[in-house]
């Protein structure tokens, strides 16, 4: 059986789901997450989209409302999709 990543993250609320990434970049280490000028849900994203890091399967809990984790009305650098 392969080697999996499990991430879990609480999504009842924005602010809860964003608050869930820091703590992901955290964990794995992600490259300039301490550079005050990081935006550290995209610098996640990103690090999530990377084949090269293996078996990942993240689980967003209590995501009720998916247009507050996907609108794709917004442009801003708080979007996560």
């Amino acid at each position: 059986m392969p080697d999996i990543a499990i991430l879990w993250v609480h999504a009842a609320t924005t602010e809860r789901f964003r608050q869930g990434y820091p703590k992901i970049a955290k964990k794995f280490q992600i490259h300039k997450i301490d550079d005050p000028k990081a935006v550290i849900l995209q610098l996640v994203k990103n690090w999530l989209q990377d084949e090269k890091k293996g078996n990942l399967f993240m689980v967003i809990d209590n995501a009720d409302n998916t247009s507050d984790l996907f609108d794709t009305r917004r442009k801003d650098e708080q979007t996560i999709a």
